[in-house]
C-alpha cells in the first residue's frame, strides 16, 4: 500500500482533502490485480471530480501491476 496526502498546492484550492491510497490486490486465478486508489472531498458541489488525474492513476496502477506480475 502506498499513500500520498496532498497538503498544499493547486488541488487544495478545490478540495478540502485529497488522499491517494494505492492498494493492489492480486486477482484470484489470474495475472494482474485490482487497484483501489483515491479519496477526496470537494470544497462544494460545483467543483468537478478530478477525472483529469485518472490517467496518472491508471499509469501508476499499470506500473505496479507490471512489477508485481514480473517473474524476477
Amino acid at each position: 500500500m502506498i499513500k500520498f496526502r496532498v497538503i498544499e498546492g493547486d488541488l487544495m484550492k478545490e478540495f478540502k482533502s485529497f488522499l491517494f491510497t494505492i492498494q493492489v490486490t492480486p486477482k484470484q486465478g489470474g495475472l494482474g490485480g485490482v487497484v483501489k486508489w483515491n479519496t477526496y472531498e470537494r470544497i462544494d458541489e460545483s467543483v468537478a471530480h478530478p477525472e483529469s488525474l485518472l490517467q496518472v492513476g491508471v499509469k501508476m496502477a499499470k506500473d505496479i501491476d507490471e512489477m508485481l506480475s514480473s517473474k524476477e
